[in-house]
């Protein structure tokens, strides 16, 4: 590579062929056995199960861009298995962040057997374990900071948990849902027996990465760093916000007066992630999800 690149990656601190050549050459490849975080087993385990018996899902996000998307990305995916799968995004003034009681009232009316966050649940300590009491599962799948105390969550994927082992810190909120997908992916592919008789579950490299344009828009409006699994993220997920084969990304783009098929990271952080944040902001980001 010619000098001048290398002075950059050593400026950014990338200084051995290695790091290098994963930071240049990012590909499918390069993304990490998602079964290293914690408590991934469990949660493709009991979501197998949910899909397997038809089970009623509860997808409870977040109403910035991060939560959005990861919330899209879910009741995309699990619709396409068969399930039941319900959103829930919290009121902005009336309910404040995160999974509260309330939600958790709802979904035992509602007969819920998984309650699945995305892009929070990380301090929801009282309402999982009001959920527990019902014998709803919760899985928390978030990337904050975490407290001391954890929730006592059917499983808790974070890659910032204080135990966590996982190699990149650095996956926003709809990167760890990418990741759920990926394993669950993996394991169904790996159960033959059990993909055979479900030809939705025989899902391929093609059709995860068809979810990168949600993983792109959360990504970079949560100004989560550019290394790392992040890179492949966003330079496939920009590729197909350009192509337009959402029907709400091309009429996104048509709202914010975006001319030509190109969208770049800028035009994500100034046109896109604005529009999307204002639906939570100035009423529903459920909205925004649909």
């Amino acid at each position: 590579i010619p000098p001048l690149i290398s002075r950059i990656l050593i400026n950014r601190g990338i200084r051995d062929v290695s790091s290098a050549n994963e930071f240049l050459n990012v590909s499918y490849k390069n993304l990490i056995d998602p079964f290293r975080l914690n408590d991934m087993d469990k949660a493709v385990d009991r979501l197998k199960e949910i899909i397997r018996k038809k089970g009623r899902l509860l997808v409870s996000g977040d109403y910035d861009v991060d939560g959005v998307t990861a919330s899209a990305l879910y009741l995309e995916y699990f619709r396409k298995q068969g399930v039941e799968a319900g959103l829930y995004i919290p009121d902005r003034i009336r309910d404040g962040y995160g999974l509260n009681e309330a939600v958790v009232h709802m979904a035992k009316s509602q007969g819920i057997d998984v309650i699945l966050t995305a892009d929070c649940g990380t301090t929801s300590i009282a309402p999982i374990r009001l959920a527990r009491s019902y014998g709803i599962d919760v899985i928390v799948t978030d990337h904050h900071e975490c407290p001391h105390e954890l929730p006592e969550a059917f499983a808790f994927l974070n890659p910032n948990r204080h135990d966590s082992t996982y190699p990149f810190k650095g996956l926003p909120g709809v990167g760890v849902a990418f990741k759920l997908i990926q394993a669950l992916t993996m394991s169904f592919s790996d159960d033959s027996k059990f993909s055979s008789t479900n030809s939705a579950l025989r899902i391929s490299e093609d059709d995860l990465s068809s979810y990168l344009d949600l993983v792109a828009l959360g990504v970079i409006a949560d100004v989560a760093p550019l290394t790392g699994e992040n890179r492949y993220f966003v330079k496939e997920g920009l590729k197909l916000l350009s192509e337009e084969k959402r029907p709400g990304i091309a009429a996104l783009k048509d709202a914010a007066g975006i001319k030509g098929n190109v969208v770049s990271a800028g035009t994500v952080s100034f046109m896109l992630a604005p529009r999307i944040n204002a639906a939570g902001r100035l009423s529903k980001a459920d909205d925004a999800v649909r």
